[in-house]
C-alpha cells in the first residue's frame, strides 16, 4: 500500500490542473525516423501520460530509436479528482477494480500501419497499466509486430503489468517490460534498447 500511495501522491502532483497536462504533447518526434519505401516510420512510440514523465520518456525512446510519438488521450480527460486514489468511487478506482473498463479514446494511430516496433508506456495505476492501454491494444492491429512495454511510477515495480497485457494483442511478439525512471539518461535508454535485440533499423 506504501507504495501505491507514493506511487500516486507523485501522480496527483502532477496532475493539479483540471486535466491531464497539456506538454504531454501528441506531435510526432519524426525528423531522423526509419521510413518505409512509402514514408511511413517503421519505430512507433505510444504512451498514455498525466504528469508528463510517460511523455518524457517516450520522446527520448523516439529519439534513440529514431521513430515517432502517438500520444493516448481519453474522449473524457483525467482530472486530479478522478485520480483521488483515496476516494473509493473516483473514476480511477472504478475503471481500475473493473478488468472489463474500456475508457473511449481519442483517434486512431495511423502509423502502426507500416510499423515493425512499437513501443507502449504507461504509468502504473494499482500495480497495472491504465485501462485505457487495454482499449488501445483492442482497437490497434498489432499481429506480427514487436511490441516492447515501458513503465513510470513513483516507487511501484512492473510487476506482471506488462504481461497482462498480452492477451489483448496475442499475434503480437511481446518484449520483457521495464520501469524506467523519468531521469534516465539518453546513454541509458540505449543500452536497453541494444539489449532489446530489435531489427537493426530500429536502433
Amino acid at each position: 500500500m506504501n507504495l501505491i500511495k507514493s506511487s500516486f501522491l507523485c501522480l496527483g502532483l502532477g496532475c493539479l490542473s483540471a486535466a491531464c497536462s497539456p506538454e504531454d504533447g501528441g506531435a510526432a518526434s519524426a525528423a531522423s525516423a526509419p521510413f518505409t519505401a512509402s514514408g511511413e516510420p517503421r519505430t512507433v512510440v505510444v504512451y498514455f501520460s498525466c504528469s508528463g514523465n510517460t511523455a518524457k520518456l517516450a520522446e527520448r525512446i523516439a529519439e534513440v530509436t529514431g521513430g515517432r510519438t502517438w500520444r493516448i488521450e481519453a474522449e473524457q480527460p483525467y482530472t486530479a479528482a478522478d485520480l483521488d486514489y483515496e476516494v473509493a468511487d473516483s473514476r480511477a478506482n472504478r475503471e481500475q477494480q473493473d478488468a472489463a473498463s474500456r475508457p473511449a479514446i481519442k483517434g486512431h494511430c495511423e502509423d502502426l500501419a507500416a510499423a515493425q516496433v512499437v513501443f507502449i508506456g504507461y504509468p502504473i495505476w494499482w500495480g497495472e497499466a491504465p485501462r485505457v492501454i487495454s482499449t488501445f491494444l483492442e482497437q490497434h492491429d498489432l499481429g506480427g509486430k514487436i511490441v516492447v512495454p515501458f513503465c513510470t511510477s513513483g516507487s511501484s515495480p512492473l510487476g506482471e503489468s506488462d504481461v497482462h497485457l498480452h492477451a489483448l494483442a496475442p499475434d503480437a511478439h511481446w518484449k520483457p517490460g521495464k520501469r524506467l525512471s523519468t531521469h534516465e539518461s539518453l546513454r541509458a535508454l540505449k543500452l536497453w534498447i541494444e539489449g532489446l535485440e530489435l531489427p537493426a533499423a530500429q536502433r
